[in-house]
Order: C-alpha cells, then sequence, then structure tokens
C-alpha cells in the first residue's frame, strides 16, 4: 500500500463553497444589519406591552404575567368582572411559547422592547432561510432564489 492510496477523495484539494452560498450569507447579512437598528431603538408601538413584559417575567420569576394589570386582588368588588380579570397570572395575547423563546434574550440583554423583539427577529431570519431552501427544492434557481430574499427580507410580515 502506497501514500498514494492513504488520500482523500478530493486528492488534496480545497472544497469552496459555491458562489451562490456567499451570496446567500452577503444578502441575509445585509438584511440583519438594515433591520437591527429599528428592531432595537424603535419606540414601543401599540400593545407591545403584552408581549415584552411576560418574557421578562418568564426569564426571572418562571410565569408570563404582567404586573401592572389591574387584577382581580386590585380592583373593587363591582370591577371584578373585566378583560384584566386573571391577567396578572397567564396572559395569552401571544402564543404562550413566545414568551418562553424571549426569555433566554432577557437573561443575556437588558430589558426592554428591543430585547422582547429580537425573539421574532430571529424567526423572521429562519423564515427567511426556510423560504430560500422552499424554493430551491421546487427548483427554482439559486440566483433567483436569493433575489426573492430581500423583497421578503424587506416587506411587513418580516
Amino acid at each position: 500500500m502506497t501514500s498514494a492510496d492513504n488520500l482523500p477523495a478530493n486528492h488534496g484539494r480545497v472544497r469552496r463553497w459555491p458562489a451562490h452560498r456567499w451570496g446567500l450569507l452577503l444578502v441575509v447579512a445585509a438584511l440583519a444589519c438594515l433591520r437591527l437598528p429599528t428592531v432595537w431603538y424603535r419606540m414601543g408601538g401599540q400593545d407591545e406591552q403584552w408581549y415584552s413584559v411576560p418574557g421578562w417575567t418568564v426569564a426571572w420569576e418562571g410565569v408570563p404575567r404582567i404586573p401592572y394589570v389591574p387584577t382581580r386582588h386590585d380592583l373593587p368588588a363591582a370591577d371584578r368582572v373585566s378583560v384584566f380579570d386573571g391577567a396578572d397570572q397567564l396572559l395569552f395575547a401571544l402564543p404562550p411559547a413566545y414568551f418562553y423563546v424571549q426569555a433566554p434574550l432577557f437573561w443575556i440583554f437588558p430589558p426592554g422592547y428591543g430585547t422582547a423583539r429580537l425573539a421574532a427577529w430571529c424567526s423572521g431570519w429562519a423564515a427567511l432561510l426556510a423560504t430560500y431552501g422552499l424554493m430551491r427544492q421546487l427548483h427554482v434557481r439559486c440566483w433567483t432564489a436569493i433575489c426573492v430574499l430581500p423583497v421578503c427580507g424587506l416587506g411587513r410580515a418580516f
């Protein structure tokens, strides 16, 4: 047995990433850099307090709740039937698993709307990559699929 028999299958050549993967990486990184300042610094919008605070309480207390909402213990007997009844214990304005996805981010970053939005921001990029993968499964050309990603990434849904 000679030393030539022990060579790898590619005979020592360096395997390089195809150009379309570099293009995909460039597009996703550019969109991430464009969106991140808006995600982090934008003021809170309508009803945003309903989905950012429960993630923080899950991180530090283990239960999604909104501590500043009037509850059945704080209200007079005549007003105990309201939309806020029991909101201090569990509030499902969003799917409850979302609050548990936000919780680790509150351990890393300071509390605020930006930290709460990071979970949705990350899932948006996962959705972009899944969109690219789906287009490739449907035999869409690589560069066409990459050119569609900015349209999706700059759209309102993402």
